[in-house]
Protein backbone atom coordinates (compact mmCIF):
# COMPACT_ATOMS: atom_id res chain seq x y z
CA UNK A 1 0.00 0.00 0.00
CA UNK A 2 2.66 2.48 -1.11
CA UNK A 3 -0.30 5.45 -1.05
CA UNK A 4 -1.31 4.93 2.52
CA UNK A 5 2.48 5.13 3.27
CA UNK A 6 2.80 8.45 1.57
CA UNK A 7 -0.60 9.06 3.48
CA UNK A 8 0.69 8.42 6.74
CA UNK A 9 3.88 10.43 6.17
CA UNK A 10 1.53 13.39 5.48
CA UNK A 11 -0.57 13.50 8.52
CA UNK A 12 2.44 12.61 10.70
CA UNK A 13 4.40 16.47 9.19
CA UNK A 14 0.99 17.63 10.42
CA UNK A 15 1.06 20.26 12.90
CA UNK A 16 0.07 18.25 16.36
CA UNK A 17 -2.59 20.70 17.34
CA UNK A 18 -5.30 19.90 14.44
CA UNK A 19 -6.88 17.40 16.28
CA UNK A 20 -8.74 16.46 13.51
CA UNK A 21 -5.55 15.16 11.52
CA UNK A 22 -4.01 13.55 14.51
CA UNK A 23 -7.11 11.27 14.83
CA UNK A 24 -7.50 10.49 11.29
CA UNK A 25 -3.91 9.54 11.32
CA UNK A 26 -4.48 6.92 14.46
CA UNK A 27 -7.51 5.99 12.54
CA UNK A 28 -5.28 5.22 9.13
CA UNK A 29 -1.83 3.47 11.20
CA UNK A 30 -4.88 1.54 12.66
CA UNK A 31 -6.81 0.79 9.21
CA UNK A 32 -3.25 0.17 8.03
CA UNK A 33 -2.97 -2.96 11.26
CA UNK A 34 -6.15 -4.56 10.31
CA UNK A 35 -5.42 -4.54 6.88
CA UNK A 36 -2.12 -6.53 7.40
CA UNK A 37 -3.94 -8.65 9.49
CA UNK A 38 -6.49 -9.46 7.05
CA UNK A 39 -9.36 -7.41 8.38
CA UNK A 40 -10.64 -5.63 5.46
CA UNK A 41 -14.35 -4.42 6.56
CA UNK A 42 -12.92 -3.22 9.83
CA UNK A 43 -9.80 -1.53 8.07
CA UNK A 44 -12.39 0.23 5.52
CA UNK A 45 -14.10 1.16 8.26
CA UNK A 46 -11.12 3.02 9.79
CA UNK A 47 -10.42 4.32 6.38
CA UNK A 48 -13.49 5.52 5.93
CA UNK A 49 -13.37 7.66 8.77
CA UNK A 50 -9.97 9.10 8.28
CA UNK A 51 -11.45 10.16 5.20
CA UNK A 52 -14.28 11.69 7.16
CA UNK A 53 -11.78 13.94 8.54
CA UNK A 54 -9.32 14.63 5.98
CA UNK A 55 -10.30 13.92 2.02
CA UNK A 56 -7.71 12.52 0.51
CA UNK A 57 -7.17 10.45 -2.44
CA UNK A 58 -5.02 7.86 -0.92
CA UNK A 59 -7.64 6.98 1.18
CA UNK A 60 -9.84 6.67 -1.30
CA UNK A 61 -7.13 4.08 -2.61
CA UNK A 62 -6.80 2.33 0.15
CA UNK A 63 -10.54 1.90 0.71
CA UNK A 64 -11.14 0.60 -2.16
CA UNK A 65 -8.15 -1.89 -1.90
CA UNK A 66 -10.02 -3.46 1.14
CA UNK A 67 -13.58 -3.51 -0.77
CA UNK A 68 -12.06 -5.22 -3.60
CA UNK A 69 -10.04 -7.80 -1.44
CA UNK A 70 -13.25 -8.46 1.08
CA UNK A 71 -14.99 -9.20 -2.22
CA UNK A 72 -12.96 -12.02 -2.88
CA UNK A 73 -13.12 -13.30 0.37
CA UNK A 74 -17.37 -13.51 0.66
CA UNK A 75 -17.75 -12.73 -3.22
CA UNK A 76 -20.60 -10.19 -1.93
CA UNK A 77 -21.62 -8.24 -4.72
CA UNK A 78 -21.79 -4.81 -2.71
CA UNK A 79 -18.13 -4.91 -1.58
CA UNK A 80 -17.26 -5.09 -5.37
CA UNK A 81 -19.43 -2.40 -6.80
CA UNK A 82 -17.83 -0.02 -4.00
CA UNK A 83 -14.54 -0.86 -4.89
CA UNK A 84 -15.13 -0.52 -8.54
CA UNK A 85 -17.04 2.93 -6.87
CA UNK A 86 -13.66 3.86 -5.00
CA UNK A 87 -11.39 3.12 -7.56
CA UNK A 88 -13.09 5.60 -10.23
CA UNK A 89 -13.66 8.42 -7.67
CA UNK A 90 -9.35 7.81 -7.47
CA UNK A 91 -8.91 8.56 -11.03
CA UNK A 92 -11.41 11.43 -10.32
CA UNK A 93 -9.44 13.25 -7.44
CA UNK A 94 -5.99 12.24 -8.61
CA UNK A 95 -5.73 12.00 -12.41
CA UNK A 96 -2.05 12.07 -12.15
CA UNK A 97 -1.91 10.14 -8.93
CA UNK A 98 0.83 7.19 -8.07
CA UNK A 99 -1.70 4.88 -8.21
CA UNK A 100 -3.12 5.42 -11.47
CA UNK A 101 -2.25 2.81 -13.24
CA UNK A 102 -3.04 0.23 -10.28
CA UNK A 103 -6.63 1.41 -10.03
CA UNK A 104 -7.03 0.96 -13.84
CA UNK A 105 -5.63 -2.36 -14.00
CA UNK A 106 -8.21 -3.03 -11.11
CA UNK A 107 -11.40 -0.93 -12.56
CA UNK A 108 -10.07 -3.77 -16.15
CA UNK A 109 -10.73 -6.91 -14.17
CA UNK A 110 -13.55 -6.02 -11.48
CA UNK A 111 -15.99 -4.20 -14.39
CA UNK A 112 -16.31 -7.21 -16.19
CA UNK A 113 -17.10 -9.53 -12.83
CA UNK A 114 -19.92 -6.14 -11.72
CA UNK A 115 -21.25 -6.74 -14.94
CA UNK A 116 -22.26 -10.67 -14.17
CA UNK A 117 -23.20 -9.24 -10.42
CA UNK A 118 -26.39 -8.46 -9.57
CA UNK A 119 -26.24 -4.70 -8.88
CA UNK A 120 -26.78 -2.90 -5.98
CA UNK A 121 -28.94 0.30 -6.06
CA UNK A 122 -26.23 2.30 -3.28
CA UNK A 123 -22.94 0.49 -1.95
CA UNK A 124 -23.11 -0.69 1.41
CA UNK A 125 -20.48 0.87 3.78
CA UNK A 126 -18.36 -1.02 6.39
CA UNK A 127 -20.79 -2.27 8.86
CA UNK A 128 -22.07 -0.04 11.82
CA UNK A 129 -21.62 -2.01 14.89
CA UNK A 130 -19.91 -0.10 17.98
CA UNK A 131 -16.45 -1.53 17.79
CA UNK A 132 -13.37 -0.88 19.53
CA UNK A 133 -9.98 -1.64 17.91
CA UNK A 134 -6.70 -1.60 20.01
CA UNK A 135 -3.73 -1.04 17.72
CA UNK A 136 -0.58 -0.76 18.30
CA UNK A 137 3.31 0.19 17.52
CA UNK A 138 4.89 -2.34 19.56
CA UNK A 139 6.01 -5.77 18.20
CA UNK A 140 4.74 -8.79 19.52
CA UNK A 141 1.76 -6.97 21.40
CA UNK A 142 -1.32 -8.55 23.05
CA UNK A 143 -4.25 -6.88 24.08
CA UNK A 144 -7.94 -7.68 25.83
CA UNK A 145 -10.94 -5.55 26.23
CA UNK A 146 -12.17 -5.50 29.72
CA UNK A 147 -12.07 -8.88 31.23
CA UNK A 148 -11.53 -10.33 27.70
CA UNK A 149 -9.30 -13.07 26.48
CA UNK A 150 -5.56 -11.84 25.42
CA UNK A 151 -5.09 -11.81 21.62
CA UNK A 152 -2.58 -10.30 19.27
CA UNK A 153 -3.07 -6.39 17.78
CA UNK A 154 -5.05 -5.73 16.03
CA UNK A 155 -7.89 -6.48 18.52
CA UNK A 156 -11.09 -5.40 17.24
CA UNK A 157 -14.70 -6.15 18.94
CA UNK A 158 -17.84 -5.58 19.41
CA UNK A 159 -18.90 -3.90 22.58
CA UNK A 160 -21.32 -1.73 23.85
CA UNK A 161 -21.53 1.96 24.08
CA UNK A 162 -19.68 3.61 26.70
CA UNK A 163 -16.40 3.57 28.88
CA UNK A 164 -13.98 0.34 28.08
CA UNK A 165 -10.42 -0.94 29.72
CA UNK A 166 -8.49 -2.05 27.40
CA UNK A 167 -4.75 -3.13 28.57
CA UNK A 168 -1.93 -4.27 26.10
CA UNK A 169 1.44 -5.69 27.29
CA UNK A 170 4.70 -6.97 25.29
CA UNK A 171 7.24 -9.00 25.78
CA UNK A 172 10.50 -6.46 27.29
CA UNK A 173 7.83 -3.74 27.81
CA UNK A 174 5.74 -2.13 30.31
CA UNK A 175 2.42 -3.18 30.47
CA UNK A 176 -0.02 -0.32 29.93
CA UNK A 177 -3.97 0.14 30.84
CA UNK A 178 -5.99 2.67 29.13
CA UNK A 179 -9.71 3.44 29.08
CA UNK A 180 -11.24 3.53 25.43
CA UNK A 181 -14.89 5.12 25.28
CA UNK A 182 -17.07 3.39 22.49
CA UNK A 183 -19.04 5.64 20.34
CA UNK A 184 -22.70 3.88 18.91
CA UNK A 185 -22.28 3.03 15.21
CA UNK A 186 -18.71 3.87 15.11
CA UNK A 187 -15.50 2.67 15.30
CA UNK A 188 -13.05 3.66 18.33
CA UNK A 189 -9.62 3.16 17.74
CA UNK A 190 -7.60 2.63 20.70
CA UNK A 191 -3.94 3.19 19.96
CA UNK A 192 -1.36 2.17 22.86
CA UNK A 193 2.03 2.35 22.05
CA UNK A 194 4.34 0.64 25.40
CA UNK A 195 7.44 1.26 26.45
CA UNK A 196 10.40 -0.69 26.41
CA UNK A 197 11.70 -2.32 30.08
CA UNK A 198 15.33 -0.94 30.68
CA UNK A 199 18.13 -3.33 31.30
CA UNK A 200 19.29 -3.03 34.98
CA UNK A 201 23.46 -3.38 35.44
CA UNK A 202 24.63 -4.00 39.41
CA UNK A 203 28.52 -3.57 39.25
CA UNK A 204 30.85 -4.67 42.14
CA UNK A 205 34.04 -2.92 42.30
CA UNK A 206 36.98 -1.73 45.19
CA UNK A 207 34.89 1.14 46.70
CA UNK A 208 35.13 4.69 45.23
CA UNK A 209 35.35 3.25 42.01
CA UNK A 210 34.36 5.40 38.85
CA UNK A 211 31.69 3.91 36.49
CA UNK A 212 31.13 5.09 32.89
CA UNK A 213 29.01 3.80 30.60
CA UNK A 214 29.02 4.82 26.81
CA UNK A 215 31.28 7.85 27.85
CA UNK A 216 28.96 9.27 30.76
CA UNK A 217 29.91 8.73 34.31
CA UNK A 218 27.38 6.84 36.35
CA UNK A 219 28.34 7.10 39.72
CA UNK A 220 30.99 5.90 42.38
CA UNK A 221 31.09 2.71 43.45
CA UNK A 222 29.76 1.00 46.32
CA UNK A 223 26.78 2.46 43.72
CA UNK A 224 23.07 2.74 46.02
CA UNK A 225 20.73 0.51 43.08
CA UNK A 226 21.31 -1.01 39.89
CA UNK A 227 21.69 1.15 36.58
CA UNK A 228 19.05 1.36 34.35
CA UNK A 229 20.07 1.32 30.80
CA UNK A 230 17.91 1.29 27.40
CA UNK A 231 18.24 -1.97 25.73
CA UNK A 232 21.45 -2.23 23.14
CA UNK A 233 25.13 -2.16 22.78
CA UNK A 234 27.00 -0.63 26.17
CA UNK A 235 30.18 0.82 26.26
CA UNK A 236 30.92 0.10 30.35
CA UNK A 237 34.46 1.18 32.51
CA UNK A 238 35.19 0.98 35.38
CA UNK A 239 38.50 2.90 36.65
CA UNK A 240 40.12 3.76 39.65
CA UNK A 241 43.27 5.47 39.91
CA UNK A 242 46.32 3.18 40.40
CA UNK A 243 44.36 0.78 39.50
CA UNK A 244 44.45 -1.39 36.33
CA UNK A 245 40.75 0.11 34.75
CA UNK A 246 38.26 -2.73 33.55
CA UNK A 247 36.14 -2.07 30.34
CA UNK A 248 33.71 -4.83 28.37
CA UNK A 249 31.07 -3.73 25.68
CA UNK A 250 27.86 -4.95 26.36
CA UNK A 251 24.37 -6.32 24.21
CA UNK A 252 21.76 -5.82 26.24
CA UNK A 253 18.36 -6.91 26.02
CA UNK A 254 15.16 -4.92 27.23
CA UNK A 255 14.60 -6.29 30.68
CA UNK A 256 17.90 -8.01 31.02
CA UNK A 257 19.69 -8.37 34.41
CA UNK A 258 23.07 -8.26 34.42
CA UNK A 259 25.61 -8.57 37.33
CA UNK A 260 29.07 -7.44 36.48
CA UNK A 261 32.10 -8.22 38.89
CA UNK A 262 35.42 -5.76 38.10
CA UNK A 263 38.24 -6.80 39.98
CA UNK A 264 40.62 -3.80 39.89
CA UNK A 265 44.35 -4.96 39.68
CA UNK A 266 47.08 -2.33 41.50
CA UNK A 267 49.11 -1.54 38.11
CA UNK A 268 52.54 -2.13 38.02
CA UNK A 269 53.40 2.03 38.16
CA UNK A 270 51.64 2.05 41.60
CA UNK A 271 53.59 -1.02 43.25
CA UNK A 272 56.67 1.19 42.03
CA UNK A 273 55.68 4.69 43.32
CA UNK A 274 55.42 2.43 46.91
CA UNK A 275 58.92 1.39 46.08
CA UNK A 276 60.50 4.94 45.18
CA UNK A 277 58.33 6.55 48.40
CA UNK A 278 58.72 3.99 50.93
CA UNK A 279 62.98 4.01 49.84
CA UNK A 280 62.68 7.82 49.98
CA UNK A 281 61.05 8.02 52.84
CA UNK A 282 63.56 5.72 54.65
CA UNK A 283 66.42 8.02 53.22
CA UNK A 284 64.76 10.89 54.75
CA UNK A 285 64.12 9.70 58.06
CA UNK A 286 68.34 8.32 57.82
CA UNK A 287 69.16 11.64 57.09
CA UNK A 288 67.70 13.03 60.08
CA UNK A 289 68.65 10.12 62.61
CA UNK A 290 72.66 11.42 60.99
CA UNK A 291 71.85 14.96 61.48
CA UNK A 292 70.87 14.49 65.28
CA UNK A 293 73.96 12.06 65.47
CA UNK A 294 76.02 14.87 64.18
CA UNK A 295 74.40 17.10 67.22
CA UNK A 296 75.33 14.36 70.00
CA UNK A 297 78.83 14.64 68.53
CA UNK A 298 79.34 18.47 68.59
CA UNK A 299 77.53 18.62 71.82
CA UNK A 300 80.39 16.55 73.03
CA UNK A 301 82.65 18.40 71.25
CA UNK A 302 81.30 21.19 73.25
CA UNK A 303 81.59 19.65 76.46
CA UNK A 304 85.20 19.37 76.10
CA UNK A 305 85.83 23.01 75.28
CA UNK A 306 83.44 24.17 78.27
CA UNK A 307 85.62 21.78 80.41
CA UNK A 308 88.86 23.65 79.53
CA UNK A 309 87.47 26.94 79.70
CA UNK A 310 86.24 26.30 83.45
CA UNK A 311 89.41 24.52 84.40
CA UNK A 312 91.28 27.16 82.99
CA UNK A 313 93.90 24.43 81.47
CA UNK A 314 95.08 23.28 78.46
CA UNK A 315 93.39 19.93 76.91
CA UNK A 316 95.68 16.82 77.68
CA UNK A 317 96.88 14.87 74.43
CA UNK A 318 94.02 12.65 75.00
CA UNK A 319 91.19 15.36 75.30
CA UNK A 320 92.63 16.90 72.29
CA UNK A 321 92.26 14.09 70.45
CA UNK A 322 89.02 13.40 71.10
CA UNK A 323 87.82 16.53 70.16
CA UNK A 324 89.37 16.50 66.61
CA UNK A 325 87.95 13.24 66.43
CA UNK A 326 84.55 14.56 67.28
CA UNK A 327 85.06 17.38 65.06
CA UNK A 328 85.86 15.16 61.98
CA UNK A 329 83.09 12.67 62.79
CA UNK A 330 80.36 15.52 63.27
CA UNK A 331 81.75 16.87 59.42
CA UNK A 332 81.19 13.61 57.74
CA UNK A 333 78.23 13.30 59.82
CA UNK A 334 76.36 16.65 58.52
CA UNK A 335 77.97 15.86 54.81
CA UNK A 336 76.21 12.15 54.75
CA UNK A 337 72.83 13.53 56.46
CA UNK A 338 72.72 16.21 53.90
CA UNK A 339 73.16 14.06 50.93
CA UNK A 340 70.87 11.23 52.21
CA UNK A 341 68.40 14.69 52.53
CA UNK A 342 69.07 15.37 48.81
CA UNK A 343 68.96 11.54 47.83
CA UNK A 344 65.45 10.80 49.75
CA UNK A 345 63.62 13.66 49.19
CA UNK A 346 64.79 13.22 45.17
CA UNK A 347 63.47 9.38 45.65
CA UNK A 348 60.62 10.52 47.48
CA UNK A 349 59.67 13.01 44.82
CA UNK A 350 59.90 10.57 41.53
CA UNK A 351 57.77 8.27 43.89
CA UNK A 352 55.58 11.31 44.35
CA UNK A 353 55.21 12.16 40.69
CA UNK A 354 54.55 8.34 39.70
CA UNK A 355 51.89 8.16 42.49
CA UNK A 356 49.99 11.16 41.17
CA UNK A 357 50.79 10.76 37.64
CA UNK A 358 49.13 7.01 37.30
CA UNK A 359 45.76 7.09 36.00
CA UNK A 360 45.38 4.94 33.52
CA UNK A 361 42.85 4.62 30.39
CA UNK A 362 41.05 2.18 29.20
CA UNK A 363 41.27 1.14 25.80
CA UNK A 364 38.46 0.01 23.55
CA UNK A 365 37.15 -3.25 23.86
CA UNK A 366 36.67 -4.43 20.42
CA UNK A 367 40.56 -3.12 19.54
CA UNK A 368 39.42 -1.07 16.43
CA UNK A 369 37.31 1.43 15.57
CA UNK A 370 34.07 2.54 14.45
CA UNK A 371 30.71 4.01 15.80
CA UNK A 372 29.52 3.15 19.24
CA UNK A 373 26.51 4.29 21.42
CA UNK A 374 26.81 7.10 23.42
CA UNK A 375 25.03 9.07 26.17
CA UNK A 376 24.78 12.66 26.58
CA UNK A 377 24.46 14.64 29.87
CA UNK A 378 21.00 15.51 28.79
CA UNK A 379 19.96 11.42 28.74
CA UNK A 380 19.77 11.89 24.92
CA UNK A 381 21.19 8.48 22.82
CA UNK A 382 23.44 8.95 19.81
CA UNK A 383 26.57 7.78 18.08
CA UNK A 384 30.22 8.25 19.36
CA UNK A 385 33.41 7.51 17.12
CA UNK A 386 35.98 5.49 18.81
CA UNK A 387 39.15 4.26 17.39
CA UNK A 388 42.77 5.84 17.18
CA UNK A 389 45.36 7.45 14.12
Amino acid sequence: MRAALVFSLLLWAAPASADPTTEARTLFDAGQQAYGAGYYLEAARAFQQALELVPNPAITFSLAQCFRLQYFVDRRGEHLQRAVELYRRYLTEAPKGSRRDDSVSHLSALEPLLASVRPTPQGEGPRAETQLMVSSRTPGAVARIDDGPKSEVPLIKEVTAGEHTVEVEAPGHASEKVKAVAVPGRLVVAEVTLKEQPARMTVSAPDDSEVNIDGRPMGITPLLRPLELPPGRHYVVVSQVGREPYSRELELGRGEAVSLVANLETTTQRSVSYAFLGTGGALLLGSGALFLAGLAVEGRARELIRQRDNEQDNLTIAERDEYVELRDGRSQLYAVSTGTLIGGAVIFGIGGLLYFLDNPKATPVSGGSGLVPMIDGQGQVGLGYQGGF
